[in-house]
């Protein structure tokens, strides 16, 4: 699923940013991981995309 469309607008050096980014360490282990907006987004657009799918006829 590409959730691209969900994260504009929120790159990690945006106003509104839902990607991780230390900019004194940019090897950070964190870094461009989602924060908890950037996790919650995600699981909204997983929750979405399962529950619009029909469960197979046994």
């Amino acid at each position: 699923m590409d959730v691209t469309g969900r994260f504009a607008g929120h790159a990690a050096n945006s106003l509104d940013p839902w990607l991780q980014l230390d900019p004194n360490n940019f090897a950070a282990d964190d870094n461009f991981h989602p924060n908890a907006a950037g996790y919650r987004a995600y699981a909204s657009a997983l929750l979405g995309a399962v529950s619009s799918v029909q469960p197979a006829a046994p």
